[in-house]
Parts: C-alpha cells; structure tokens; sequence
C-alpha cells in the first residue's frame, strides 16, 4: 500500500493496533484506510493462527514468498512475510487478529 500524500510503501509494523483499519506512512505520518481486494485464485488462503504456526515451525521463511493479511474472502493491501510474525508483537493484538483473520500467501 501506498502513501496518497507522498507516495512512499506504507508499513503495516506502523499501525496503530486500536485502529487496525487504517495505515501510517513511514516517511510522512499520514494515516490513512487501508484497501481491501478479491484474494485471487492462485494464492493459498489460510488462517492466521495456521500461517503463525507455519513460520514458527520454520515451514515459511521470507524465501518461500508473501502473504497478504487477510479476512476470508478479502486481501487487504497489508504484505506480510515469516521473519514479521517473529519481529513484531502488533499481531498479537486482540483488534488485529478480530479483524485480520487469514492470510492469502503466494509461494515464490
């Protein structure tokens, strides 16, 4: 996803967990909604727990590919990759994991 206001990546580790919707841009500090897409049919969807699980086991790793955090039938415009789950603690977040219930994953 990218900042409307200065076109920078904007990073899902910048999200404010209370607000798990919305996305902040880490050049500028510009929020904004986060977008959300048809998953297509070429990614392999998942629960979060099961993709969690996945990267702890060592099953993903950043070389294998990317996911996208994802509700059932929905990709939002958030990438994931196995080295996140280990790095970062806001998807431990009871509003995150409410929301963000899947991922959509893409092998290499």
């Amino acid at each position: 996803m990218f900042c409307k206001k200065c076109d920078m990546l904007m990073s899902f580790k910048l999200f404010d967990p209370e607000k798990p919707l919305h996305g902040k841009c880490s050049c500028c500090d510009h929020i904004q909604e986060i977008k959300f897409n048809e998953i297509p049919n070429y990614a392999d969807v998942m629960t979060f727990e099961h993709f969690v699980e996945m990267c702890e086991l060592g099953g993903f790793i950043d070389y294998d590919g990317e996911g996208q955090l994802a509700t059932k039938d929905k990709a939002a415009e958030l990438y994931i990759k196995p080295s996140h789950i280990k790095n970062n603690e806001i998807f431990k977040h009871p509003k995150v994991k409410e929301i963000y219930t899947h991922v959509a994953w893409y092998n290499r």
